[in-house]
């Protein structure tokens, strides 16, 4: 036996637990946490998180090869006012190992400006403490308080690998990016995560081959140049960030950029050296010199370093506008403001922008869980069988006992009308609320051209009508479900409701209850071979061309006040844009089948004219700054015209695994134009 221990010993599995983005957790975000395990024999369990509270715990099965070792990401989604996370990893009964990992305690940084580094911190961005006076964008808190700045440093090695584990980040700056030190996992979550709405600032310098032939080079939308020392640059990274001018600048090393469709933001002379390049729902800022640079550090007394990165990324001042051109970033007041309300263009109401986009999907939620099977029986009817009862117990027993000469058996003949007419409620209630389960979704899809990628958000209600486990993937894509609760009871109660976390998406598992609705709202990013796209051809004709993948029922092209119809444009079609007609939400979003599921407001919109109505409809419809992720400010660029379509069937709703469901989805596809002008409309 004492030969044999230091065997036993060494056949135990080794666990390690890792959160490399737990202080920047964002309450309702995904945050990953990392379980590595190490075995000599085969093994498997679960890893179980939970939060010392009544919140239900996440459980994600794991299992670990002979001789192997393995990463167990358990993407959590974080709860306000947790102090601690209590992580237990489990073989059956026995328990392997337990951690207790902190967290930030609070609200859990839901208005804050979150920010990660990747490899070395950029020159003085932990010197942004704070945002002024302004919403952090897809966190508006609306105090008008200062936002606290979180700057977390990661290796490569600890970033996720999946895009929504980035959703606690608003910004992730990496410095001489080497893409070769990331996994490909790692590669396509960060790139997805872009599309989905993330900002990526990218410092490239002398070594800036490593980035533009990577897949993710692409991002930026430029080609690099090599690079060359220039104190004009210097000159204008000081002038642009609001520093002084010293006589004796040092030259900086930059790299010269050719747009690719980027947007220039910063020259040397007339050679562009900072770049801005909408990415998707997102958009990656490429800079031509290293923001670490010596040469910057040694200017400590004229450089002021907090005031680069303010201007660098676009951050207003405190009153809400920027003096100087942001380096990468809009120069003028940010519109519309989510926490200004008023009788205004964007809030005809008096409501923020924050305030009608809630109400607007807790109507829409509302909207999809009034199954009619669900909804209480009618007054009339109720009373009709209260009529029908009191006559059975009262005048017609009456009778019938009277007729036969035995008052006294009524003791038989009223419990025999009870049962039967309590036998005979059943049958009618069951009749009405027995069936299938049912599946309401709506859909909000952008399809990004030129981008080969897609998003799409989904707000779901399902109807149960027995007691059943009901297990809701993610169909398309990477991507998240999260429940939203049950319909005017506690159905969601513990216990009842659990995560299903997998390697790239999560899911939910429902113990349905009988006669019971539930909802939950989806999240995902997916490929395309191709998309939509809508061009002048020579001869004055402007056509629209399908090649997503993705059949719309309708499709038009919408610009301001106006929108050109298309007809049906199912994949692989082509059709030519037909005379412009006033713009008209309704008719967009037409009448799903179910008459309860109402998409815009009629009355609030007859108030304003059509441009207006555009606006305010896109906004309650899905920001996309709060559908999946938030990102900084895009760089203020004109209204560009959308091709919308809209699919009855849908596109990816998330349905339950449950052969008998009955599906009802319905979509809204957009795609920009950004390259279609105004005069080659018709």
């Amino acid at each position: 036996m004492v030969l044999l221990l230091p065997t036993l010993a060494s056949a135990q599995p080794k666990v390690s637990v890792d959160a490399p983005l737990l202080p920047l957790a964002r309450a309702g975000a995904y945050t990953p946490i990392q379980v590595n395990i190490a075995t000599t024999d085969p093994l498997e369990g679960e890893v179980r998180v939970s939060f010392g509270n009544s919140e239900t715990p996440v459980v994600r099965p794991y299992r670990v090869g002979r001789s192997s070792v393995r990463r167990v990401s358990v993407p959590v989604v974080m709860p306000n006012w947790v102090p601690e996370l209590h992580v237990e990893v489990t073989r059956g009964r026995r328990t392997l190992a337990t951690h207790t990992l902190p967290t930030v305690s609070g609200s859990g940084g839901v208005d804050e400006l979150h920010v990660v580094a990747v490899g070395e911190e950029p020159l003085g961005l932990t010197l942004l403490r704070q945002v002024s006076n302004q919403p952090i964008v897809g966190h508006a808190g609306c105090t008008r308080e200062d936002r606290d700045v979180r700057v977390e440093t990661l290796l490569p090695t600890q970033l996720p690998s999946v895009w929504f584990a980035w959703t606690s980040v608003d910004l992730v700056v990496w410095r001489r990016p080497d893409p070769s030190t990331l996994t490909p996992e790692q590669q396509g979550a960060l790139r997805d995560w872009v599309h989905s709405g993330g900002t990526l600032l990218v410092g490239v310098a002398d070594g800036y081959r490593a980035w533009s032939t990577s897949s993710l080079g692409a991002l930026s939308g430029v080609d690099f140049s090599p690079a060359e020392a220039s104190a004009g640059a210097t000159h204008a990274v000081l002038f642009a960030s609001g520093a002084a001018q010293p006589e004796d600048a040092p030259a900086l090393p930059r790299v010269g950029l050719t747009m690719r469709g980027a947007t220039p933001r910063l020259f040397d002379g007339d050679q562009p050296f900072v770049a801005d390049h909408a990415v998707g729902a997102g958009r990656v800022v490429t800079l031509g010199f290293d923001p670490g640079a010596g040469e910057l550090r040694g200017m400590s007394g004229a450089f002021d370093r907090e005031a680069f990165w303010r201007k660098l990324l676009g951050l207003f001042e405190d009153a809400g506008t920027s003096p100087l051109l942001a380096m990468a970033g809009p120069p003028h007041q940010r519109q519309p403001d989510p926490c200004v309300g008023g009788a205004s263009d964007w809030n005809w109401t008096g409501e923020t922008a924050r305030e009608k986009r809630e109400t607007w999907r807790t109507n829409l939620e509302a909207a999809l869980s009034s199954f009619t099977r669900a909804n209480p029986l009618p007054l009339g009817t109720v009373l009709l069988f209260g009529l029908i009862y009191l006559l059975l117990i009262g005048p017609i027993d009456f009778v019938i006992t009277r007729r036969l000469g035995k008052p006294m058996l009524t003791w038989v003949t009223f419990p025999v009308f009870a049962i039967f007419f309590s036998i005979a409620a059943a049958l009618v209630i069951s009749f009405r609320k027995a069936g299938n389960t049912e599946v309401r979704c709506v859909e909000v899809v952008d399809v990004f051209d030129g981008h080969a990628s897609m998003r799409g958000s989904g707000w779901c209600a399902m109807w149960s009508s027995r007691r059943q486990d009901v297990r809701i993937p993610v169909p398309r894509g990477a991507g998240v479900v999260v429940g939203s609760g049950g319909a005017g009871d506690d159905f969601l109660v513990r216990d009842e409701v659990e995560a299903l976390a997998g390697a790239t998406q999560v899911g939910l598992g429902y113990r349905a209850s009988q006669w019971a609705v539930s909802t939950w709202h989806s999240a995902w990013v997916d490929r395309l071979d191709g998309g939509m796209t809508v061009r002048a051809t020579g001869d004055g004709v402007v056509v629209a061309a399908n090649e997503s993948g993705l059949d719309l029922d309708e499709a038009w092209v919408v610009w301001g006040r106006s929108m050109w119809p298309l007809g049906p444009l199912p994949s692989g079609a082509r059709a030519e844009l037909k005379a412009p007609v006033a713009f008209d939400w309704g008719t967009i979003t037409g009448t799903p089948d179910s008459p309860n599921v109402e998409f815009d407001d009629p009355d609030y919109h007859r108030t304003m004219n059509e441009h207006h109505r555009w606006d305010s409809s896109w906004a309650m419809l899905l920001d996309p700054h709060t559908g999946h992720v938030s990102r900084l400010p895009k760089p203020g660029a004109s209204r560009a015209p959308f091709l919308v379509g809209r699919s009855k069937g849908g596109v990816a709703p998330p349905v339950p695994t449950n052969d008998s469901a009955d599906v009802e989805a319905f979509a809204i596809v957009r795609a920009p134009q950004p390259n279609l002008s105004s005069e080659d409309l018709p």
